[in-house]
C-alpha cells in the first residue's frame, strides 16, 4: 500500500472512531466491555482508560503483573 493510501486510511480510521462525547460513565461501560471480553478469551492484559491525568479505569486480569502496570505509566 502506497504511503499517501495508508495515510488517508488512518485519517479516516481516526475520524470513525472519535466519540461525540466521552466522560467518566462511559470509560467505565467501555472498561468494562473490554474486561468481559478479555476474561472469556482468557487473557492475561491490563487495561487501562486515562484522560490527561485522570485515571479514569484500570484493571489487571489474571496473569498479569506489576510489570504491566509501570508499562502503562510510562506511556501515559
Amino acid at each position: 500500500m502506497h504511503m499517501d493510501n495508508i495515510l488517508e486510511y488512518l485519517l479516516q480510521e481516526e475520524h470513525e472512531l472519535q466519540f461525540l462525547s466521552f466522560n467518566e460513565s462511559i470509560a467505565w461501560l467501555i472498561g468494562c466491555q473490554f474486561v468481559e471480553r478479555a476474561q472469556k478469551d482468557r487473557l492475561p492484559i491490563t487495561i487501562d482508560i486515562t484522560r490527561g491525568a485522570h485515571q479514569l479505569f484500570h484493571a489487571s486480569l489474571s496473569g498479569t503483573s506489576a510489570d504491566n502496570d509501570e508499562w502503562i505509566k510510562r506511556k501515559v
